[in-house]
């Protein structure tokens, strides 16, 4: 957001078109507050990889970029995500929600060592 106001203004935007942005890219701070259908669908898509195929893939690209070695610890923070999120829009429940079901089954079997 602090980038988006040092560089935008040189790109033409106006100050209330800057505001907006930064609102926006605020929303999708953990946990996240979004007060309007935009920012509900920034929201969605920051976390979409929840209810992907690709979810374990990009789950384990982030724990690496983090640098975190305890694998069940990071399960246990995944879960602990999870659990607390939800899909604001329509669609994204729609289009997410049973695959983030089926991931965090998954999460919870590897957890148990059932995997």
């Amino acid at each position: 957001a602090r980038v988006a106001g040092e560089i935008l203004p040189a790109c033409g935007y106006t100050t209330a078109e800057i505001k907006v942005v930064q609102k926006l890219i605020l929303a999708t701070s953990i946990p996240t507050t979004p007060e309007n259908h935009l920012e509900e669908i920034l929201c969605d898509a920051d976390v979409d990889n929840l209810g992907r195929d690709d979810f374990f893939e990009k789950n384990h690209a982030i724990r690496q970029e983090l640098g975190e070695k305890d694998i069940l610890f990071w399960i246990g923070k995944t879960l602990n995500f999870m659990e607390g999120h939800r899909y604001y829009t329509a669609a994204a429940q729609y289009l997410r929600n049973a695959k983030k079901r089926e991931n965090l089954n998954l999460l919870y079997k590897l957890r148990q060592g059932g995997i």
